[in-house]
């Protein structure tokens, strides 16, 4: 115990006796402790509860123990050194090479969180971007931990409530009724250009993933990066370990974004970006009343932007976030009020409000909200009041006077959340369909290929980020902000924006020829050879010959190599004689041997066939 109180009283000397403050604030480094460090929602509702019960609260940093300005250089470098190259890339579009890294990249200094440790805390994530960490904490320490000199300001940490509501008593969609709400945002015109989603990476924070439906089964090959925060593990699915405390069920919203992101079931469920790649994040814990926590949230943005992965010759790297998440009341805490939604408060907010300057596009829900009569007060819910974000509303289709409009989603009791945001900025920023055809709940069996309208704003968020994805890969070298604009200015209502369905409809198709695309792929509407490389095929350099083929539609595919003169010398079948999935690339790898010889030189035809047609293309092979 005596060393104990030793190395304690040691650090907070330390802490006390901290150099360059003056210098430290100048450069940016250093920001004063508030006068009332514990906030005052917080502390009005620890009044009325027990100094032994636990709170979860956000402790921030008054600096990151860095106060020299050759510090800060060699802490930018050590974080610059850190950087994966698809990361780098990203943030190139929005920075130069000079301030590439900032504060924000710099680790909190690990002595504070270690002695705030000491009193009997329980840390739970540590965001750098917010210079904070979240603890589970006795409320009778909390006093203690404000008074330690680098402790800026102690914050509850929020648990959100949300309803999602299956539309019952309707079976399985048609083509017919998937693409309804792909037509409304001119998606099946950009599909027909070419414009899938290809190479762009898109991360979802949700409830968990479980990629054995048929829609999206195909995705397995596309995720890069997978992370559970609410259990610290990978698996972001169903776990047998926790059976009892996530149920397979719980793991059903987030697949079913997934699938209105990416499905691909001909007939059945397409989404805008079936080709995109994934980093899948579950930052949401499902109970019965639907609760989850502001910092898993916090955690899974931050680790989402620092992700850089290589796939082939491409590096990759989050460029998109699709977030069906939302905070604003919670049970037994004190709830976020309309003062604190203007995009720089909550800390949800602030580290929403920071992506686009390190290039990435947050499209977020702006919430779903129940009133018994009326038009709602303005009722958004954090992140969507953050700002260069797209915040998204719902819109349904209804009849008019014999004519077919889409309008604000508000029914008797429930609807899409409105706006603005507290400093006046438009809210939701554009809207994209309220009732949708997804996936159904992947935890029965029976239900790997059937499907169920469900309504809310995460339906519309979904969609709306999917259309992103269909933009970047029009006009790769776009920041977030310029994706951003482009969706906004060709939307239904943008001469005319307001608080209920923001700048409108978006419009993908035309938001992508808002200017000359950069890239200009085939058009995707039929099955095809894409490429066959090393083209030539050189013997005795080259070990194997590769064929990327790229199917429209679900149908048994087989490829067939032929001699010039029409011989047959080797036939595959693509998915080993399964169906083979559609909007999926296949690739299939031979090495030139037939029947024990390599292959002679000269051109090869290949020939793939599928039940909807043939597609030709010539190789050749040289010794």
């Amino acid at each position: 115990m005596q060393i104990f109180c030793i190395i304690l009283t040691i650090l907070s000397l330390q802490a006390n006796s901290r150099p360059n403050i003056d210098e430290a604030q100048t450069l940016g480094l250093y920001s004063p402790p508030l006068k009332n460090k514990v906030s005052q929602s917080l502390s009005g509702w620890l009044a009325s509860k027990s100094p032994n019960e636990f709170v979860k609260v956000w402790v921030f940093f008054t600096d990151k123990g860095v106060f020299t300005k050759d510090d800060y250089e060699d802490a930018l470098k050590e974080a610059k050194s850190r950087m994966g190259a698809g990361v780098r890339k990203r943030r190139l579009k929005v920075r130069s090479e000079h301030n590439l890294v900032d504060f924000d990249d710099i680790p909190v200094y690990g002595e504070y969180i270690k002695q705030i440790e000491k009193y009997g805390a329980k840390l739970g994530v540590i965001s750098r971007w917010l210079n904070a960490a979240s603890f589970e904490i006795p409320i009778g320490i909390i006093d203690k931990v404000a008074k330690l000199p680098y402790v800026r300001e102690i914050r509850k940490v929020a648990t959100y409530k949300a309803k999602e509501e299956p539309i019952k008593g309707k079976g399985s969609i048609n083509y017919g009724q998937s693409i309804d709400q792909l037509n409304i945002l001119h998606v099946p015109a950009a599909h027909k250009k070419g414009y899938i989603g290809t190479g762009v990476v898109i991360g979802v924070l949700d409830a968990g993933f479980m990629l054995i439906h048929k829609s999206i089964e195909h995705l397995k090959d596309k995720v890069i990066a997978k992370y559970d925060f609410v259990r610290g593990d990978t698996t972001v699915g169903y776990d047998t370990t926790y059976r009892e405390a996530d149920p397979p069920e719980f793991f059903k919203h987030g697949s079913q974004m997934l699938s209105l992101i990416a499905g691909t079931k001909s007939g059945r469920l397409v989404g805008p970006a079936f080709d995109a790649y994934f980093a899948l994040a579950r930052t949401e814990l499902i109970g019965p009343e639907i609760t989850k926590e502001e910092d898993w949230w916090i955690a899974g943005v931050e680790w989402a932007e620092s992700l850089s992965v290589i796939r082939g010759d491409e590096t990759l790297a989050v460029e998109i976030i699709s977030s069906s998440l939302g905070y604003k009341t919670w049970d037994n805490a004190p709830n976020y009020s309309y003062s604190d939604m203007d995009g720089h408060t909550i800390p949800m907010s602030r580290v929403a409000s920071s992506l686009a300057s390190k290039g990435i596009l947050l499209v977020n829900a702006i919430g779903n909200v129940v009133r018994e009569t009326g038009r709602p007060d303005t009722c958004i819910v954090a992140p969507a009041d953050a700002d260069s974000i797209l915040a998204v509303g719902g819109v349904y289709k209804k009849s008019v006077n014999g004519d077919t409009i889409w309008t604000w989603a508000w029914f008797d009791s429930y609807g899409s959340a409105i706006g603005p945001s507290y400093d006046g900025r438009i809210k939701p920023d554009v809207c994209g369909p309220w009732f949708a055809w997804v996936a159904r709940q992947p935890y029965d069996p029976d239900s790997t290929n059937t499907y169920v309208q469900i309504q809310g704003t995460s339906c519309a968020t979904a969609l709306v980020a999917g259309l992103c994805a269909l933009v970047l890969q029009a006009h790769p070298s776009w920041s977030p902000m310029e994706v951003r604009e482009a969706i906004i200015s060709t939307a239904s209502n943008y001469g005319s924006p307001n608080d209920t369905i923001g700048y409108g409809i978006p419009n993908v198709e035309a938001a992508i020829f808002s200017k000359t695309p950069e890239v200009a792929p085939a058009p995707f509407d039929k099955d095809r050879i894409l490429e066959i490389w090393p083209n030539p095929f050189k013997i005795g350099e080259h070990a194997n010959i590769n064929f990327r083929c790229q199917l429209v539609n679900d149908t048994r595919a087989t490829m067939k190599i032929y001699t010039v003169s029409g011989r047959l010398i080797k036939e595959f079948e693509l998915e080993d004689g399964k169906i083979a999935s559609m909007g999926r690339d296949h690739e299939l790898i031979w090495d030139g041997n037939i029947s024990g010889s390599t292959l002679a030189s000269g051109i090869y035809i290949c020939l793939l066939k599928t039940g909807y047609g043939y597609y030709v293309k010539k190789f050749a092979v040289v010794r």
